[in-house]
């Protein structure tokens, strides 16, 4: 991750708060959250999560209950 930000061209778009109205450019887009899980099979699967919009502090993630994602619930979530 740290290499890929040093080497490549790309923006650094970490935003740290300093108070309740101020944040900065930290210049640097680690730590990543990065979870890798050991499942049966030979494949990964992967889930990438945005960011909202550009704006840390406009992303949200709610989490329900698995109740709630149904197999017909789940075909109108975005993709």
């Amino acid at each position: 991750m740290y290499n890929t930000y040093t080497e490549d061209n790309l923006r650094y778009s970490q935003n740290a708060p300093l108070d309740m109205y101020k944040e900065v450019n930290t210049g640097t887009n680690l730590p990543a959250q990065i979870d890798l899980y050991s499942v049966d099979g030979e494949e990964y699967k992967f889930l990438c999560m945005a960011k909202g919009g550009g704006s840390a502090n406009k992303t949200y993630l709610y989490q329900e209950t698995k109740a709630l994602i149904t197999p017909g619930e789940a075909e109108k979530l975005p993709r």
